[in-house]
């Protein structure tokens, strides 16, 4: 679970694309082409819920984590919900609530970062492609059903990021994220599919923030950490 915890962030960067319908391409578009296509779905995304599985594994292939879960975005802020933890972000603050060891952990949420370990809206949102080396072209294939998906390989310029490559696949007529693959500089390597995404009703506020018996009640042991 540590390993799962320490690399939660992953898992919420593929979340910035909401389905975007886009125009049929009657060729296929570069790899900057296909990132600056998820960042205009961003621009018009209103209140995401993804269906998502994740699953993290070692140099040698070892199974390090297996989770699966709900992830709810609005703007800056964002509640990722597991077996094992709710992630709640209010677009200033995030709050990591351990549901096994009743633990919350609470961080200060950086919105200008591009490290997706501190920003998870960053790799997909606020990319910038000049910052990023594309391995090959854009690879075109056939998923299940016959459906056309679009897969790039990005390669990260600054040898300071937390990942050495990052492979995103995206349906190639509404470039809705169906899968990344993400390699850390520490040798893991980390799967997320996205099971299902769908537009919903705005949340308030406080649906972002744990609740105030949840930070009040003396069985939880927090940290803050801002």
């Amino acid at each position: 679970m540590r390993i799962f915890i320490k690399n939660i962030f992953f898992i919420l960067a593929v979340f910035s694309a909401l389905s975007y319908t886009a125009a049929a391409q009657s060729r296929i578009p570069q790899p900057k082409e296909v990132l600056s296509s998820i960042q205009k779905a961003l621009q018009g995304l209103g209140t995401a819920d993804f269906e998502f599985s994740f699953q993290a594994f070692g140099q040698d292939g070892t199974v390090l984590g297996d989770e699966n879960g709900h992830f709810v975005g609005q703007g800056d802020a964002f509640r990722l919900s597991t077996d094992v933890m709710t992630v709640f972000c209010d677009g200033h603050t995030k709050w990591i609530y351990n549901t096994v060891n009743e633990e919350v952990t609470i961080f200060p949420h950086d919105v200008s970062s591009v490290d997706p370990a501190e920003n998870p809206f960053a790799v997909l949102s606020k990319a910038d492609a000049s910052a990023y080396s594309f391995k090959g072209g854009t690879d075109a294939d056939k998923a299940e059903a016959g459906a056309l998906v679009y897969t790039v390989n990005m390669v990260p310029k600054d040898k300071e990021q937390s990942f050495t490559s990052l492979r995103i696949t995206v349906n190639a007529d509404t470039f809705l994220p169906r899968a990344v693959i993400y390699n850390s500089r520490t040798g893991d390597r980390y799967e997320l599919v996205i099971v299902s995404a769908a537009s919903v009703e705005a949340k308030p506020g406080e649906f972002f923030r744990p609740s105030q018996e949840l930070m009040d009640n003396p069985e939880i042991y927090i940290t803050d950490m801002r």
